[in-house]
């Protein structure tokens, strides 16, 4: 269908003349949908009644500085000021719709597609990951697939620069916006009687401090176990099922983290501010100082340039700074009234795409339609509005420097509101970034659509109801040598406790490690199609996303470690069913303000480790993953990850389930038996959540009684699982028979030495 656009100089209509006085013409002046004319709730056009006076003419394209300031800018910078003027006066042709049309029929305007606007120089690590990126879920080749038949409007963009920064920097507030404040439940008697219980316990004293908040600002809380323990009662909503279980293990871990004083990693009081960079302040604690690093050019990217400064990491003056800056701007002076057109031109300019042509975002037009029927367009507009306002912090909150993990750099810390800067700015990232959400908006999938909610609804708690404290991220590894040291020092060990959870999910539990299911790119296919385990965590906590920012593709003796994550939304269904919900008590227990350490993180840790991948038949993949060396892979990746903690945490559970046995299609009884090796190593209890699989729970179970019986060390298990032997025809519990067999012939070995000997004749 051909475009309907009204180009400049052709004849008007009165009522196009009126528009024009009332919003001024010239390349300055965007657009908006016509006066006289509005979407509906269910996206038709209706005529509206005459709006009361406005001013003559809205500037659009103008930062927040003054006239003369803007006029400074262009006379110092020629070259920006024509660019400007282009570029403008094009977006102006592009977004000037007809008054007749609805947003059912924009989105037929243009035969373009995404696709049709290839990259000249495409992502070297983009192409190169592409078997990686979504396997945990679809495979990435199935997704290429649908994107080429479904989504016909996708196309890279030319090559962008990914956002990330470094050095110390004052945290700068939100404007307008409110402090996060606990939110107090109602308690059960049986509640109320667990805490008055708990009063009794001796109250040890914690030589750490707690990060709460209140509605006005931080403050410090000087906490004991057993008042600690009272905020778990008061935590959640009245404790029923699964939850009132739960608790019982909460108090537990309260009383391992206050009595032993434990602090999750980094420790930044202890580590090395050179290796652990922290880029936020915290109450009560000296500002960082760790060194400034200079970027590689030639090496792994340590330093990388952002869009919204106006200088790079060498210093050099980056043209597009201003011109940027006035798009946010502009977008933000006239959003009420522009609509759903004005944010995705936005996202046209800021992808720098054709500015003759208006691509479909297929994802986007349906939340909207969607969503204005459910709370009415101006809050939807709002919804937009708000990701560029926090957008537009980035160049206030965030440092001029931020380093990946790469390297000797080990960590970084960031507060809660700089995590979702950078988030926000994955909004506005070019398509030809592996970071950038428009893979996402131009999906015509329906999963698409549900992530949208769940990403607008972490911008929203942001803009208007911030939590306080910080997050930290941190590549934990171990080189082969201190691994064997390691593994020396403790096969001789037990078998750690095991507990089993066949109702619980890792993501219902706190104060704990929760493991992520995770794909050697953090994230896995989070900005795609993905959606199960690692995608449907990151949905629920956004911020983890920064994760993908920092890390590179994880190397087998690697982990990642995220420490403090706050969980903004629910979920119900799984995979293809997947549905965003609102936040139930279950997820948001390890929200709790009280769970915060002295550095104001959530005392809680998510351990991304991935598995390998197996293809095949369930023969093939169950032959290959008993593969001495694919065993040994894997026990490495999952202690590595275990360890994370360091050996003060013998009390505190890795909660985990079926690691890697999905898409991955990973044995379940030998991964179990894995994770028990590497929990065992680590010197920590197992929770293992059997995801609504009590029957093989009740197999895992018996075989671990049994061994725990004939007091199986870790070296002794690894050598049965070493030694199985390859099956003939695929059986499920292969593995645990095969257990079962050497165990049995244990049993007769001792018996026959307990018997009277026979002699031979």
């Amino acid at each position: 269908m051909s475009k309907k656009f009204i180009e400049l100089g052709d004849p008007v209509t009165q009522d196009e003349k009126d528009y024009e006085d009332y919003v001024g013409v010239g390349f300055a002046h965007q657009v908006p949908t016509m006066k006289r004319r509005k979407l509906t709730e269910h996206g038709n056009t209706t005529e509206s009644k005459e709006d009361p006076e406005e001013p003559k003419s809205r500037d659009v394209f103008v930062s927040s500085q003054s006239s003369d300031e803007s006029q400074e800018d262009s006379a110092e910078n020629p070259e920006i000021a024509k660019e400007v003027s282009e570029n403008c006066e094009n977006l102006t042709e592009t977004l000037k719709i007809s008054n007749i049309e609805s947003l059912d029929n924009v989105t037929e305007r243009s035969e373009h597609t995404l696709d049709n606007h290839k990259s000249t120089e495409p992502m070297e690590e983009d192409v190169n990951n592409k078997s990686n990126i979504d396997v945990a879920i679809n495979s990435d080749e199935d997704d290429e697939l649908v994107l080429e038949e479904n989504n016909k409007e996708m196309r890279d963009g030319e090559q962008v620069q990914q956002d990330l920064f470094a050095d110390d920097q004052e945290l700068i507030e939100y404007p307008g916006i409110m402090k996060d404040t606990t939110t107090q439940l109602d308690i059960t008697d049986s509640e109320v009687e667990t805490a008055q219980k708990m009063e009794m316990i001796e109250e040890t004293e914690a030589d750490s401090t707690f990060v709460g908040e209140d509605s006005k600002a931080t403050k410090t809380v000087r906490t004991s176990s057993s008042s600690f323990l009272s905020t778990v009662s008061t935590c959640e909503a009245p404790a029923k099922g699964r939850a009132r279980m739960y608790q019982k293990e909460l108090e537990k871990h309260v009383i391992a983290f206050t009595e032993g004083n434990l602090t999750l990693q980094p420790d930044l009081n202890k580590v090395d501010p050179d290796r652990n960079y922290r880029y936020c302040t915290i109450p009560n604690f000296p500002a960082s100082q760790g060194k400034l690093r200079e970027d590689n050019r030639y090496g792994p990217k340590i330093v990388l340039p952002q869009r919204w400064r106006e200088f790079d990491s060498r210093g050099r003056r980056r043209d597009s700074y201003f011109y940027f800056k006035r798009k946010l701007d502009g977008y933000l002076k006239c959003y009420k009234t522009t609509g759903y057109f004005m944010f995705v031109g936005l996202l046209h300019n800021m992808w720098e795409f054709d500015p003759d042509i208006t691509y479909k975002l297929p994802a986007l037009e349906m939340y909207y339609k969607e969503m204005s029927e459910l709370v009415g367009r101006e809050e939807v507009l709002e919804k937009f509005a708000r990701v560029a306002r926090i957008a537009k912090t980035a160049e206030d909150i965030l440092p001029e420097r931020i380093y990946r993990l790469v390297g000797d750099v080990e960590s970084a810390t960031l507060s809660h509101k700089q995590c979702a800067a950078l988030v926000a700015r994955m909004f506005f990232a070019r398509p030809d970034s592996p970071f950038s959400f428009c893979r996402i908006l131009s999906s015509d999938k329906s999963i698409c659509v549900e992530k949208l909610k769940f990403l607008f609804t972490y911008f929203d708690k942001m803009s208007m109801d911030p939590p306080d404290g910080a997050v930290s991220f941190r590549l934990t590894k171990m080189d082969k040598d201190t691994f064997n040291e390691e593994w020396k020092d403790k096969k001789l060990r037990s078998l750690p406790e095991v507990e089993f959870f066949d109702e619980m999910l890792i993501e219902d539990t706190a104060l704990c490690t929760q493991v992520d299911f995770a794909n050697e790119h953090l994230g896995g296919g989070v900005l795609n199609h993905g959606s199960v385990q690692e995608e449907i965590r990151f949905l629920m906590c956004p911020e983890m996303m920064v994760g993908m920012l920092l890390c590179e593709k994880m190397k087998q003796l690697e982990a990642i470690s995220i420490v403090g994550a706050y969980v903004f939304s629910s979920y119900t269904g799984y995979g293809h069913t997947l549905k965003w919900a609102e936040l139930q008590p279950n997820h948001s227990r390890q929200n709790t303000n009280e769970f915060r350490d002295r550095f104001g993180r959530l005392r809680v840790e998510t351990i991304a480790i991935d598995a390998i991948l197996f293809k095949g038949s369930k023969l093939d993949c169950q032959t290959e993953q008993l593969n001495k060396a694919n065993i040994i892979r894997e026990m490495k990746k999952a202690s590595i990850g275990f360890m994370s903690q360091g050996p003060k945490f013998t009390n505190i559970p890795i909660v985990t389930g079926w690691w890697g046995c999905g898409a991955f299609n990973g044995d379940k009884p030998l991964k179990f038996i894995i994770q028990v090796i590497a929990a065992g190593v680590a010197d920590r209890p197992l929770h293992f959540c059997s995801f609504g699989e009590p029957e093989l729970a009740a197999k895992c179970k018996k075989i671990i009684e049994r061994m725990k019986q004939k007091d199986v060390t870790l070296g002794m298990l690894f050598s049965m699982i070493n030694n199985t032997g390859l099956p003939h025809k695929h059986f499920e519990f292969y593995v645990f028979d095969r257990i079962s067999t050497y165990l049995s012939s244990s049993e007769d070995v001792e018996s026959s030495k307990s018997s009277p000997s026979v002699s031979r004749a």
